[in-house]
């Protein structure tokens, strides 16, 4: 999404709402996120993602549903090949190179954290400006 944002062709991003869900062949008055069946859920979701939607978490209290639209995203087929007695699966080029840019973004972070850490690091986070559970341990104690 950051890369279609920086590139010069600016995608047209819209939030989109559902409010209700209506069924042609039943004649219903049309029925909010609380009515519709978990299967009726399950194909929403899956035609707003194959239709470039990106799908926001569900609320558990409210009756509608949001969407972003306008953004392209991966379309790829995984396919599944028998190798000794299991299955493997292959993922597609856009696919491979999402997960190496979230592993290499964490990776990132990590080596960034270990560098805020390193005592011999002049620039290191003062022990009381450390976030739990981020930089250190839950039950973490600074030394001095």
């Amino acid at each position: 999404m950051l890369s279609q944002l920086a590139s010069r062709r600016k995608p047209k991003v819209s939030a989109e709402t559902l409010v209700n869900f209506r069924t042609d062949d039943v004649g219903d008055q049309g029925r909010d996120y609380f009515q519709i069946t978990d299967r009726e859920d399950y194909i929403m979701k899956m035609s707003l993602t194959m239709s470039n939607r990106i799908l926001f978490p569900t609320i558990a209290d409210k009756k509608t549903y949001h969407v972003l639209n306008g953004f392209k995203l991966p379309h790829e087929r995984i396919t599944w090949e028998e190798v000794d007695g299991g299955l493997r699966p292959t993922f597609g080029s856009e696919t491979i190179a999402q997960f190496m840019a979230y592993a290499n973004a964490e990776l990132a972070t990590v080596e960034q954290t270990l560098n805020d850490l390193d005592p011999n690091n002049p620039n290191r986070i003062p022990n009381d400006r450390l976030i739990k559970n981020y930089h250190t341990p839950v039950k973490y104690k600074a030394d001095g």
